[in-house]
């Protein structure tokens, strides 16, 4: 079960909401077809 952590300034989810930002990732893991669909988990930490 891959577990994908994207770390990023508070800035960037000024621009973008983190949802948005974890479905892209999300798509982007599973467009790849390398994991089984829902086994991908994703968060985000912000500094």
């Amino acid at each position: 079960m891959p577990h994908l952590i994207i770390e990023c300034t508070e800035n960037l989810l000024k621009l973008q909401s983190p949802e948005e930002i974890m479905q892209n990732v999300y798509d982007s893991a599973e467009s790849t077809a390398l994991f089984d669909l829902g086994d991908i988990k994703i968060r985000i930490n912000s500094f």
